[in-house]
């Protein structure tokens, strides 16, 4: 049976990351196909349709940016997270840091998606507000690769 132990620790790095990739793997094709249809009705604005799709979507990504930074602070100041998370074959059980809080059992139906690219694991917990659990693939053995692989298939 698998039993996957890993430190969790939730800060302003953590955070900042995760919507990175949120915004990447969910927005910025939305602020692009904005920006292409704002220049198709005004390409005067910076000179013709190309110049302008770029010039709003880069505007519109330095406003992105700088409010990702702003909230990641903002959450890193106001979350505490510090666990061994532990992943087994039928649950996920929580093991906090902090003695003053309980330890949590949760089974996978908690984990609402998993997504893995070249060199990370990304577990979306179902929860609000949202929790992405991020894993390095370096830090992971190759029994420990092909679990979450699996997991992703169920």
């Amino acid at each position: 049976m698998m039993n996957i132990s890993k430190h969790l620790t939730i800060n302003f790095n953590t955070i900042f990351n995760a919507k990175v990739n949120n915004f990447l793997n969910k927005s910025v094709w939305k602020y692009l196909i904005s920006s292409a249809l704002i220049a198709f009705v005004k390409p005067e604005i910076f000179g013709s349709t190309f110049k302008t799709t770029m010039g709003i979507f880069a505007i519109i990504t330095l406003i992105v940016i700088v409010l990702i930074i702003v909230s990641s602070k903002i959450l890193a100041n106001k979350t505490e997270f510090d666990a061994m998370i532990r992943f087994t074959e039928n649950e996920i059980i929580i093991n906090h840091i902090d003695p003053k809080k309980d330890t949590e059992y949760k089974d996978w139906t908690w984990i609402k998606t998993i997504k893995e690219n070249h060199k990370e694991f990304w577990l979306r917990a179902n929860q609000w507000p949202p929790l992405l659990i991020n894993l390095d693939k370096k830090l992971l053995t190759s029994s420990e690769i092909e679990f979450f692989k699996m997991k992703m298939n169920i």
